[in-house]
């Protein structure tokens, strides 16, 4: 069910949603949307993380972040970056790494990161800030080269993948997140309730192997967590988006 029909279902415990950094934080900043997570929603709790893998072709020159770098300020705007659209996750952390860098690339929207996965396989763009899932069996095949990761510690589920921090760029972290949202005026009894439930099936240990499976790690949080780590994300990457000029349009 999407969020506008969530939003207008009974604050009964029997629909959530979930929520993820595209319609909970980003979305609101570069467009009108017709309902407010904020106002319409409670956020319950996180159940999953997952960082991004910067990957290029196996026949790229770049072997490694410095490489990209180095060529983006010898020749400015030479180096392209594929991203799934407009204020997707990894066309932010792709403006982020620029920032970080003092260097200029071209980002290349796609209707989604598929296709700029397929493009990027057929050595039509540079490089990828993407999400695990799509690149994983990729890189285990040898067709893509995996140069960094952005989480802020290495990953137990990519551990020989380095961090930007680890290569000097300090501060590029993003990593993609889900949260459990209940319609504004559920009861306190039935959030605590999702709470309880959620602290329970999150830590089960088939749920979070099949997450990692996914390139995702389970995790579970307060409502004042979910609360802060949003406002948080919302903070960094608005600097972002306005410094960008980033809209949906």
């Amino acid at each position: 069910m999407s969020a506008i029909g969530a939003a207008r279902q009974p604050a009964d415990g029997y629909t959530f949603v979930i929520g993820n950094m595209g319609p909970a934080a980003i979305n609101p900043m570069i467009s009108r949307l017709p309902y407010d997570m904020k106002k319409d929603f409670i956020g319950v709790s996180l159940i999953a993380t997952g960082p991004n893998i910067l990957a290029v072709p196996e026949n790229s020159p770049f072997r490694t972040v410095s490489d990209i770098v180095n060529r983006a300020k010898s020749k400015p705007g030479s180096v392209t970056f594929g991203t799934s659209g407009p204020g997707a996750l990894n066309h932010l952390a792709g403006e982020l790494m620029m920032r970080l860098a003092g260097v200029q690339m071209v980002g290349v929207p796609y209707k989604g990161g598929g296709l700029a996965v397929n493009d990027l396989l057929a050595g039509h763009i540079d490089m990828m800030i993407s999400d695990a899932l799509p690149v994983s069996q990729h890189i285990k095949s040898g067709r893509l080269r995996a140069l960094a990761i952005t989480s802020e510690k290495r990953s137990a589920l990519n551990p020989d993948i380095p961090t930007f921090t680890e290569l000097g760029m300090a501060g590029l972290v993003a990593e993609n997140w889900w949260a459990v949202y209940l319609p504004s005026g559920t009861s306190k009894p039935v959030v605590d309730q999702y709470l309880q439930v959620l602290n329970k099936i999150m830590k089960d240990p088939e749920l979070r192997q099949r997450f990692g499976e996914l390139g995702v790690v389970a995790s579970v949080s307060s409502q004042s967590e979910l609360a802060t780590f949003v406002n948080d994300e919302e903070r960094k990457w608005s600097r972002i988006i306005q410094d960008a000029g980033i809209s949906s349009k």
